[in-house]
């Protein structure tokens, strides 16, 4: 029976552990997605301005 139970406590830590990895992974995607997110709309404004540039 305790047996069992450590394994089912090793298991529990290894799923706390590779969530924990997933989590940084993730933090980490989600601070490449907001940074794209802002050169494109960098870019948005610059392209906006060349256009009104060309039709003045």
């Amino acid at each position: 029976m305790d047996r069992w139970v450590l394994k089912v406590q090793g298991l529990e830590e290894k799923k706390k552990h590779y969530e924990q990895v997933l989590q940084r992974e993730l933090d980490g995607l989600d601070d490449e997605f907001n940074t794209l997110k802002f050169l494109a709309q960098e870019l948005q404004v610059r392209a906006n301005s060349i256009r009104f540039q060309k039709a003045a």
